[in-house]
């Protein structure tokens, strides 16, 4: 007999540890839980709209209830996004299955009793995500703008995911023990909820996969593909004199085309220029002004190919043409740019592939694993942009397409990799530059820290090993579209939003109204109709591009603005129209030697400051002295509180922009004023009704560097008090603002 003592001893030890098989089978119960938590609550986030690569700038820049609001469906997308919800529970679930399996194998000895290694499993599968999100959405404010590999940032994504697992599991033991049977009921439930939500993803969505093919419409048109380098000098460039920087596949395409030697870029800053070559309109015609603002739906240059009328009167319909835009930088498809683009590539969001038409590629692309495996791919592969251009394209060889391939190498961060840095960095560098990013930028503004003539150098050896970075990867399209035998009957253009500067006066970056920022390369190759090798000397702008590609591809052009009426209301009754009108123009008459130019001036502006050049003299002004009475009391005002505000180059004896001749010829700059006035009163949106941006706020921090913080803070007394009085430079009566 059994003493009740021996009895009670007994029921006190410790249960043993289960079997591997059961280890599995509770680590896998526990796991489906939390993945089906993860699944659920990663998947939520989604069907509200809400997509971690781009929520944080949105609410940055609009608020957290108005990002929410922006992104809230529709009531007809509703049973789509649920459809994908239960998807992406079900999958959390699998997922999380498999890991709670491994960690009930591995750590059952340790937990053994199978409700607290279920609990565990859980735990540790939602805490991993936990910490992981944490990270992810703490980039923006954690260590800004360093990159991924900067032990920094390891460290900070380290401790993040290690409390994320320190959460978890208490959170779950917290929870109290699970009830008998829950993770088999979870399980099955999950398991339901992924057949039913995968069904309905694979059967439920349409695809683009089919637009493009042949008719007879456009069977005998070209393909288009444009290469935008993000910040790409057009002197780096073999083709425009650089002798240093190793670009054979664009001079290639140089020699084999059309290089316009003056092309000009209409913003010194990515989306309005953006907006600018897609629209061919000037920034404040299409109305993305500033990189937090979403344009307006405007007619694309891939929306137009959807109905576009050919000169024989035929029209295109939509799916005539299927068209992409693979980016790797900010162009990101809530800026509005993308309107009548079939797929997407956003590397620096985060985004794989997406095709518009079918809801779970939308879906996916936002989802958390998929943005970090998307990261991290980037991360070890630098081409990864061009691969996937260049599959893009030749899985669609047999079909009409357009695609646009923007490329980030030439912008900050520069990071090239080691292969294209090498022919250029100076080997016994040993400074504290090792890649060159914005935050050295706004240090450098600041004036926390100088530079010293290595450090430039360095920099410059960067942004060499990114334009020979670029190259290589347009050379990687080229050469798969050549093998298809899809080269010669596409147009291929070579181009840039904006230049960059280079520490060049002490600047750096872009937005500044530089040449070196506004001059852009621009070259086109299609040998039926551009010949080869032919270098135009006539000003071409950003706006050009679109309506060029259409007259060499026999399509009817846009409204142009030239042809309003004189008497229409931009701002008013006739905003409309004015909207609707392009200001761009075809360069094929110059191509073809059948005009000088095609416009007498080029336009440009930024937040604070307009532009206008022609062959010889550019004139720069802030934009609040192109208002009545200020310009002025500007030229008289002395020269270091004139400053940058007001600025008269002439590029023919001054290339380099660095004597300012406004005092000197006031006749010259009231004339370049009048014309800029003239091009302000024609534009829907007003030139007060721009703000400024982040970058024009670097701008402000290095003018107060060079002594003009008194005008930049407000401190308008001298030209409050020459509003005041007559002004001492009688040629200043001729400024035309009375």
């Amino acid at each position: 007999m059994v003493s009740e003592g021996a009895s009670t001893d007994r029921s006190a030890q410790p249960a043993l540890a289960p079997g591997l098989l059961s280890r599995l089978v509770a680590g896998a119960q526990g796991g489906a839980v939390g993945g089906l938590i993860v699944g659920l609550l990663d998947g939520g986030l989604r069907v509200l709209g809400i997509d971690p690569g781009v929520f944080y700038f949105q609410a940055s820049k609009m608020g957290l209830g108005k990002a929410i609001e922006q992104g809230l469906p529709g009531s007809h997308e509703l049973p789509n996004l649920l459809g994908c919800w239960a998807w992406t529970g079900g999958l959390g679930l699998l997922i999380g299955a498999a890991l709670g399996g491994v960690i009930g194998a591995i750590m059952g000895r340790v937990f053994g009793q199978r409700p607290r290694l279920v609990a565990l499993a859980g735990g540790l599968v939602a805490g991993l995500w936990l910490g992981i999100a944490l990270f992810w959405w703490s980039r923006p404010i954690v260590l800004p703008g360093l990159p991924m590999d900067d032990p920094k940032r390891l460290a900070a994504a380290a401790a993040m995911v290690g409390a994320g697992l320190v959460m978890g599991p208490l959170i779950a033991l917290m929870a109290g023990k699970l009830a008998k049977g829950s993770g088999r009921i979870a399980l099955v439930a999950g398991l339901l909820l992924a057949l039913g939500g995968g069904l309905f993803v694979q059967l439920g969505f349409d695809s683009s996969d089919a637009r493009g093919a042949t008719n007879e419409r456009n069977q005998d048109l070209p393909n288009v593909v444009v290469f935008i380098v993000d910040a790409l000098r057009q002197d780096s460039l073999g083709c425009y004199g650089n002798t240093e920087i190793t670009t054979p596949n664009i001079d290639a395409l140089a020699e084999q085309g059309v290089v316009f030697e003056e092309a000009f870029a209409q913003a010194p800053y990515t989306w309005p220029s953006f907006g600018s070559f897609l629209t061919a309109k000037y920034p404040r015609r299409h109305g993305l002004i500033q990189m937090d603002l979403r344009m307006p739906q405007n007619v694309t240059l891939p929306y137009y190919l959807a109905g576009a009328e050919r000169e024989d009167g035929t029209r295109l319909e939509d799916g005539d043409f299927v068209t992409s835009a693979i980016m790797t930088g900010t162009v990101s498809h809530g800026s509005g740019l993308l309107r009548g683009f079939d797929y997407y590539y956003e590397a620096l969001v985060g985004h794989d592939l997406v095709d518009v038409r079918n809801t779970w590629s939308r879906f996916r692309s936002g989802l958390l694993p998929a943005l970090i495996k998307n990261k991290i791919t980037q991360r070890f592969d630098d081409g990864v942009v061009s691969q996937i251009a260049k599959d893009w394209i030749l899985e669609r060889k047999d079909q009409r397409f357009l695609s646009m391939v923007h490329l980030y190498s030439t912008h900050t961060t520069y990071a090239p990799a080691e292969k294209y840095l090498e022919p250029y960095a100076d080997p016994s560098y040993e400074g504290p530059i090792q890649s060159f990013s914005s935050a050295h930028v706004h240090a450098i503004n600041l004036g926390d820290y100088e530079p010293s003539p290595e450090d430039v150098a360095r920099v410059r050896a960067l942004y060499a090993g990114g334009v020979s970075q670029a190259d290589a990867h347009i050379g990687v399209v080229v050469d798969a579209m050549r093998e298809a035998g899809v080269l010669d009957n596409t147009i291929v253009v070579v181009t840039s939003d904006h230049g960059e500067s280079l520490g060049e006066a002490g600047f750096w970056e872009h937005n500044w109204m530089l040449q070196s920022n506004l001059r852009i390369p621009l070259i086109m190759r299609f040998p039926a109709a551009l010949p080869a090798g032919q270098r135009v000397t006539a000003r071409a702008d950003s706006i050009d591009m679109m309506p060029t590609l259409l007259d060499i591809m026999g399509l009817q052009p846009l409204p142009a603005a030239s042809e309003l009426p004189e008497d229409l209301d931009p701002r008013g009754d006739g905003m409309e129209r004015a909207q609707e009108a392009v200001d761009g123009v075809s360069l094929m008459p110059v191509v073809h030697g059948e005009a000088q130019q095609v416009r007498p001036y080029s336009f440009a502006e930024n937040g604070p400051y307009r532009s206008i050049q022609d062959d010889r003299w550019k004139l720069v002004i802030e934009r609040t002295l192109l208002e009545k009475g200020k310009f002025k009391s500007a030229l008289v005002l002395p020269p270091v509180e004139q400053g940058e505000h007001l600025r008269l180059y002439d590029l023919q004896a001054d290339p380099d922009e660095t004597n300012d001749l406004a005092r000197e010829q006031p006749k010259i700059a009231i004339e370049y004023v009048q014309a800029l006035r003239e091009y302000d009163a024609k534009l829907p949106i007003r030139s007060d009704q721009g703000k400024i941006g982040v970058r024009d706020l670097d701008q402000e921090e290095r003018l107060k560097s060079l002594g003009y913080s008194d005008f930049l803070d407000g401190d308008q007394a001298a030209i409050k008090e020459s509003n005041e009085s007559e002004p001492s430079d009688p040629a200043a009566a001729e400024d035309g603002s009375k």
